[in-house]
């Protein structure tokens, strides 16, 4: 049996009888796409399965996203002190619920699709936007972090802390799996001893 042909059985693609031994093919619900034998996408075909990582990193984003949205766009104003490391209005709050919803929205659908290319639009969103959030926030604290009425970001808030655990793992995720993880495959299987 081909080699490739075992890197692809456990990636969910299957032989294709017709095609040369190098050629992998992915039968599904949109019809047959070739297959690079690491399962980067080769002549516009997908990637077979999203990795593992990947799923763990949507299932945080869906699971911290879509509660903390919803109750921006629709909790009162009271509840943003709880839930939120600085004070918002309630249309800052609506437009972050907007993005938060979206972003989720998003992996849902490429949990859904169940491929990596899928999710290539929401990853860019969710690391370029966590990256720019935290990078405003660092520089912000770093310059005093003052405002007309005190601390713009207020530290002494339990869920501030929590906010940059969750923004941290989402720039470094979204960026490993939306630019790094793609190219670390396609260089293994490209690579002589694959």
């Amino acid at each position: 049996m081909d080699a490739t042909v075992g890197v692809g059985d456990h990636m969910g693609i299957a032989d294709d009888a017709a095609a040369p031994t190098s050629t992998l093919r992915r039968h599904g619900h949109r019809g047959t796409a070739l297959i690079h034998p690491a399962g980067i996408r080769d002549r516009g075909g997908p990637i077979a399965k999203i990795p593992l990582g990947m799923r763990i990193l949507m299932a945080l984003v869906i699971g911290v996203s879509v509660p903390e949205g919803l109750a921006l766009l629709f909790g009162p104003t009271e509840w943003y002190t709880m839930i939120w490391g600085w004070s918002l209005t309630p249309m800052t709050a609506r437009f972050t619920a907007g993005l938060y919803l979206t972003v989720a929205l998003g992996f849902i659908m490429t949990w859904r699709d169940d491929t990596w290319e899928s999710g290539r639009i929401p990853l860019a969103m969710l690391w370029v936007f966590a990256l720019i959030a935290l990078a405003s926030a660092t520089v912000l604290i770093a310059t005093g972090n003052g405002g007309t009425s005190g601390p713009i970001v207020v530290l002494d808030r339990p869920f501030t802390w929590v906010w940059f655990v969750l923004y941290i793992a989402s720039a470094v995720g979204g960026f490993y799996y939306h630019l790094v993880h793609p190219r670390m495959a396609l260089g293994k299987a490209t690579s002589p001893a694959a």
